[in-house]
């Protein structure tokens, strides 16, 4: 079931600077927050569900990123990465212990 997010997960490129500061900011990432600020009030939804709406919407702040858009912050793309790869590594930790 996993699958299809694991492989948009892996074939996401994006700049190394743009992934080191989301990487550093996921020691700062607080589910109970940052999940709602993120998704809304959505940390009840299934794991899967969870990660596939974080992929959506850093899809489209990357557009944004490359369109030069006027309302794209980096912010809330290292904020919405740091999320994706917290959030990635619960999803996987959890097929693992339920295989």
């Amino acid at each position: 079931m996993t699958d299809p997010l694991i492989t948009r997960l892996e074939n996401a490129k994006r700049p190394k600077l743009l992934m080191r500061a989301a990487k550093y900011a996921c020691s700062y990432y607080r589910r109970e927050t940052d999940l709602d600020r993120l998704l809304g009030a959505e940390r009840t939804h299934p794991q899967t569900d969870i990660v596939e709406r974080l992929l959506d919407k850093e899809n489209d702040l990357n557009d944004k990123r490359h369109l030069n858009d006027a309302s794209y912050v980096v912010t809330d793309h290292v904020n919405c990465l740091a999320a994706l790869i917290s959030e990635s590594i619960t999803m996987i930790g959890q097929d693992r212990v339920a295989s």
